[in-house]
């Protein structure tokens, strides 16, 4: 249709992220209200296992009954019960677990649990499903390939350079190693090859990063007296409401990139950045480190940045049923996911 108001983009555009928003709501509170439902019929149930002595022949009655008397209804077999027994018990018995618990679906939380056996992990897990919208799939993968273990390692100077409140939000938003077999590179690769690739790859890498990064621009130009820089990526990230700039190096981690990134932030902080908007961070990602290296310059900077590496490690063939289609990836950007129930 021609002739129409100069502002109709905008505004069918805000019409569409509202009832993405809706519908991203609806499916997180219809998550929220089935774990609800399992933990209290845990309760229930660990209760009388645990009063009377409820066993196995109980159990398979009661799910035959729920099913008799609701048609269709998912989620109360045998071994499901089961599971809302061992779920209220892990959750009851841990505090810290409650609320994250009630952020994600019911697969997420029980594969948690079953899966990973101490509580910062688990956490770590939870607040990764709910900010990423990891499938279970993806969750089971990323727990084999040790994922909360690659974010402990993330060398930074967060704790130091950020006020704590600020420290809590931005601590799990990183990782040590990102792993780029993905994008089709050999690993002799150079900078430019890289940068280009993860352009192109874009919405995997957003995937990657999670739906909180905005991509911002590439080769990102900024003029200094006269004398223009290039930042490789420049993201921005809604939650920590702040600019990430990402300088890509196809070789060890050396001094002077840590003095390059603190210049490109400044300039950044002082020409980009709003009044209302926080501080930026530069994450520089390179093909190797040392990590006592890394710590040296780190310490000697008081912008917040912290240094990660690259690597082309191949997921085994029994994984790639698993990997997401370009599509489901566009797609976990703006909603989240329903689990089985």
């Amino acid at each position: 249709m021609s002739n129409l108001p100069s502002s109709y983009s905008q505004f069918i555009e805000q019409v569409k992220n509202n009832i993405r928003l809706a519908r991203l709501n609806s499916l997180r509170a219809i998550n929220r209200e089935t774990v609800e439902l399992y933990y209290k019929v845990g309760n229930m149930l660990a209760g009388k296992v645990a009063g009377e002595g409820w066993g196995q022949s109980v159990v398979v009655k009661i799910s035959q009954d729920i099913q008799t008397e609701f048609a269709g209804i998912k989620g109360f077999s045998t071994s499901n019960l089961w599971r809302m027994k061992a779920f209220y018990e892990e959750v009851a018995g841990d505090e810290k677990l409650v609320m994250p618990s009630r952020e994600i679906g019911w697969s997420h939380n029980y594969t948690i649990l079953e899966r990973v056996k101490d509580t910062a992990g688990r956490i770590f897990y939870m607040d990764m499903c709910r900010d990423k919208g990891w499938s279970v799939e993806t969750l089971r993968e990323k727990i084999r390939d040790d994922e909360f273990g690659k974010y402990q390692l993330f060398q930074s100077n967060f704790e130091q350079a950020l006020e704590p409140e600020r420290m809590a939000q931005v601590r799990w938003q990183f990782k040590d190693e990102y792993n780029m077999s993905l994008l089709g590179l050999r690993e002799e690769v150079l900078e430019k090859e890289l940068e280009e690739s993860m352009v192109k790859n874009i919405v995997k890498l957003l995937a990657d990063m999670g739906r909180d990064f905005t991509f911002a621009g590439r080769q990102y130009k900024l003029e200094i007296e006269g004398d223009e820089v290039f930042i490789d990526l420049l993201f921005y990230h809604r939650r920590l409401r702040c600019f990430v700039a990402i300088e890509l190096k196809a070789t060890e981690f050396e001094f002077r990139d840590m003095g390059q990134i603190q210049g490109y932030l400044q300039a950044l902080d002082q020409q980009v950045r709003y009044e209302d908007e926080n501080p930026s961070i530069g994450i520089i990602i390179c093909r190797s480190k040392n990590r006592t290296k890394v710590e040296y310059a780190l310490q000697a900077t008081g912008k917040p940045v912290g240094v990660a590496t690259y690597s082309f490690k191949q997921l085994p063939e029994t994984f790639s049923k698993y990997l997401p289609s370009e599509e489901d990836l566009q797609q976990s950007l703006t909603r989240g996911n329903v689990d089985e129930q």
